[in-house]
């Protein structure tokens, strides 16, 4: 401070608490502005110091003042400018005026800023897609998985049957059908067959769903 007519109180304005915690990327610049009231008759100015030293150049300080509603009071404004060339511009900035002071320390944010961020959802991009081919690719497995594993609600779409299977009998056929297609679809599955063991095409009739069934040809 120099000047020695300034007297008691002294009221900080700006910053709005006495401790700010600022966190700006390296190459930007800052304004640190520090404001008091103080009374009419105060000729001082404030001092900038830099982690407990004076700051000198590169920063700059601009003081303004102006006097209040009436000759009793005055406000005093120190902006201080501070360029984050370098690492060695962070650090605790402190503004004072006799024993009111305030402090704005510049923390040094992650180099990589928003790259992170970038990453990541160009990562999660990337497994939507696969997760999409893969779908697309594997549809029917992942659907006979999820029916086995979870299970279906039973639709009631007035179908009797969700597959029919035509055949002709002979005992090679009819073992395959009845035990490993039969038990397979039905019991492991939950679909419901209408097994044609005359040779016949599936009907169009009998509630049997066109797009749902089977044919087994044999000769």
């Amino acid at each position: 401070m120099t000047g020695t007519q300034c007297g008691f109180p002294h009221t900080l304005i700006s910053p709005a608490t006495a401790d700010q915690e600022l966190w700006p990327h390296l190459g930007t610049a800052v304004s640190l502005n520090c404001t008091l009231q103080v009374p009419g008759s105060c000729n001082g100015s404030v001092t900038w110091l830099k982690d407990g030293k004076a700051a000198e150049p590169p920063y700059t300080a601009q003081d303004i003042v102006w006097n209040g509603l009436n000759s009793s009071v005055k406000f005093l404004s120190s902006v201080l400018d501070v360029n984050l060339t370098t690492e060695e511009d962070y650090g605790k900035f402190t503004c004072q005026l006799q024993n009111v002071s305030a402090s704005f320390t510049l923390h040094k944010t992650d180099k990589a800023g928003h790259i992170a961020a970038v990453i990541f959802a160009l990562c999660v991009v990337a497994v939507l897609v696969i997760g999409v081919v893969l779908y697309l690719k594997c549809r029917l497995t992942i659907n006979l998985w999820y029916r086995d594993k979870y299970g279906e609600p039973e639709m009631n779409d007035g179908r009797l049957f969700d597959a029919c299977v035509s055949f002709c009998p002979s005992n090679i056929d009819t073992k395959f059908t009845n035990f490993i297609l039969k038990p397979q679809l039905e019991n492991r599955y939950g679909y419901k067959l209408h097994l044609d063991e005359r040779s016949l095409l599936a009907s169009t009739g009998n509630g049997i769903s066109h797009e749902a069934s089977v044919y087994i040809w044999t000769i």
